[in-house]
């Protein structure tokens, strides 16, 4: 799970004690779904450690097999009746499989199972119906969830349906969104949505499920990372050094050398400092030290002695969304300068 967007989602869900609606959102295939899937299960779980899902108590695993009776799933289905029952086992079938099934996907999906091509989307039929369960009490959830899937696909009744339920929420029900485009859907639904963007980019970290043994992620940076005498790992320590010390020298000099790497050689290389960063929250927050005795973990164990969470998590953030720029064909020389003054500012204020 890509630290920075859990530590959010927590904070948010402590904000929000009573009802509140989230939308995880991306151009990509990126992993929406399973970061949804995460907020699900934190917001319903009985016996959180460390403000994470345990995977194990009888909420957790209902959620998991997305079984559990105050879990209310919208899908965008063909307008034909007697197929909600098949199209939602079907889709539970396939997202269990895949936490990043499509909606091109999950068209084939229904051709192929149930039999028909019409253009699937959500009508106010559908939101009409959740509108009547929600207000009947909670079966046995802390908090009931409404998810809906491909949010984008909601038609415009529909969309002002669900408006109505965003502006007056009912108690100990939190609605989830998940969409590839946000701006498809209506602007006053919009507004009323916390928006979390998910990136491809940085799928690899973040597809995982939310029940994933920690000592699993513990071998993230040295089963499934390059090694210690990977370029990449060297040019880390070099950036991180010297935006510590304020080494503008060091600084240009490593922008120099990342330059002239051919196309995506920065892009490449912040991505990876993203990897290498999110493994630093992991191991500060299990506080657990690593037997491994190998450079990087050498440099790790230093890197974060003295750092806090806070610290680790906004250079993470501040990375992460230079990428977005650099994706969009920033002056890829300026803004890595311009990116590393702001992590000195991070350094010195935290």
């Amino acid at each position: 799970m890509h630290v920075s967007s859990k530590i959010y989602i927590q904070n948010l869900v402590k904000k929000n004690n009573g009802s509140g609606s989230i939308l995880f959102y991306g151009l990509n295939n990126g992993p929406k779904f399973s970061l949804a899937h995460y907020a699900i299960q934190m917001l319903n779980c009985y016996q959180l450690k460390n403000q994470e899902p345990c995977g194990v108590c009888s909420a957790c695993v209902k959620l998991k097999a997305l079984n559990h009776p105050d879990l209310h799933i919208i899908l965008p289905l063909p307008n034909e009746k007697k197929i909600d029952g098949r199209a939602l086992a079907a889709w539970k079938k396939h997202i269990i499989k895949n936490n990043q099934l499509n909606f091109e996907e999950w068209k084939r999906i229904i051709a192929s199972e149930l039999g028909t091509e019409k253009e699937p989307s959500i009508g106010s039929e559908k939101i009409s119906q959740i509108s009547s369960i929600l207000k009947l009490r909670n079966f046995e959830a802390k908090k009931r969830i409404v998810l809906i899937w491909h949010a984008e696909k909601l038609n415009t009744i529909a969309s002002n349906k669900i408006l109505k339920m965003l502006e007056e929420p009912p108690d100990k029900t939190y609605f989830i969104f998940v969409a590839s485009d946000k701006d498809e859907l209506i602007d006053t639904v919009k507004s009323r949505l916390e928006g979390i963007h998910v990136k491809e980019k940085i799928s690899a970290q973040i597809s995982e499920t939310p029940h994933r043994n920690k000592d699993l992620d513990y071998a993230f940076a040295t089963n499934t990372e390059e090694s210690p005498a990977n370029e990449n790992f060297k040019k880390f320590q070099t950036w991180m050094r010297a935006c510590h010390s304020k080494n503008i020298i060091e600084l240009n000099d490593l922008n120099l050398e990342i330059s002239k790497r051919k196309k995506g050689g920065y892009l490449s290389f912040m991505t990876f400092c993203v990897n290498k960063l999110s493994f630093c929250c992991r191991y500060v927050v299990q506080n657990k030290d690593d037997a491994q005795s190998n450079e990087e973990m050498v440099f790790i164990r230093k890197f974060c002695k003295h750092l806090k969470l806070k610290t680790l998590v906004l250079l993470l953030e501040e990375i992460e969304s230079s990428i977005y720029y650099l994706e969009r064909n920033a002056n890829s020389k300026i803004l890595f300068l311009s990116l590393s003054i702001n992590l000195f500012k991070i350094f010195d204020e935290n």
